[in-house]
């Protein structure tokens, strides 16, 4: 059970704004009802978070999962607010195709499979078969 509050905090940026700091985020702090300053808020450690990124979309709030790794997070940031800017300027933008893995999972298999008979002795070869077979 988690306790009350805020479930989604705001990530608190680095010092440079490139960047979020990893697992910090910005907590209410006052539990009076009146208009919040930044008084109200600190920064608290968080290592059990993931991070989401937030927009707006026909007067909607949208949400995505964008997952632990600061990095990646940044890297989403960064590519939904360049699409964001070039949708408010008129540029059509192309959306991203769905995650459909289940192609390339076994394209993958195919070119290790393709790897392996080339690379390695037909006993190998015929014992990683057997065992994908098996699975």
């Amino acid at each position: 059970m988690r306790p009350a509050g805020c479930r989604f905090c705001p990530a608190v940026l680095s010092a440079n704004g490139r960047g979020v700091n990893a697992d910090v985020v910005l907590v209410r702090r006052c539990r009076e009802e009146h208009h919040h300053s930044a008084g109200c808020f600190g920064e608290e450690h968080h290592p059990a978070g993931c991070y989401y990124i937030e927009w707006r979309a026909a007067g909607k709030r949208k949400r995505q999962s964008v997952g632990k790794d600061q990095v990646r997070v940044h890297a989403a940031r960064m590519q939904k607010e360049a699409e964001l800017n070039a949708r408010a300027r008129g540029v059509a933008v192309a959306t991203p195709e769905s995650k459909a893995t289940s192609p390339a999972i076994a394209e993958a298999i195919v070119a290790y499979l393709t790897e392996i008979k080339i690379s390695k002795t037909p006993a190998t070869y015929n014992g990683i078969t057997d065992m994908s077979v098996q699975l």
